[in-house]
């Protein structure tokens, strides 16, 4: 069975509301890859994460603009995690719509950029 999902969809259910398809996508990501989740009868890995983001971002570029209930953009959840999708193409690619909601500010005064960095100065520590 499959369900069809459009980029600017907005959950209104369970712990998702308010959220995107970008948004959970990005921000669920670890737990999706590490829990070995299928999607259908696929399972779930980084690469089909990022090909199913781009699909959505080439189809409506504009889902890259929904805020959720916290002021996030889909971007702010992208730096949320430290893993194989936060690749210098793939930020290229994801930027390229909207390349100023880098410095768009969350609820908490947080924007995308400063997530990134902090997330790069996590991964450095004790170098």
């Amino acid at each position: 069975k499959m369900i069809k999902i459009e980029p600017g969809v907005i959950c209104s259910f369970g712990s998702n509301e308010g959220e995107s398809a970008l948004h959970i996508l990005f921000g669920r990501r670890s737990r999706l890859v590490s829990t070995g989740t299928n999607i259908g009868n696929v399972n779930v890995n980084v690469a089909h994460i990022k090909a199913l983001a781009i699909l959505f971002i080439d189809k409506d570029p504009s889902c890259l603009t929904l805020i959720n209930s916290h002021d996030w953009l889909p971007l702010h959840s992208l730096f949320t995690h430290k893993d194989k999708l936060i690749q210098p193409n793939f930020i290229r690619r994801v930027l390229q719509p909207y390349p100023q909601f880098l410095v768009q500010e969350n609820r908490g005064g947080i924007t995308p950029l400063q997530m990134f960095w902090d997330r790069c100065a996590l991964n450095n520590e004790g170098d």
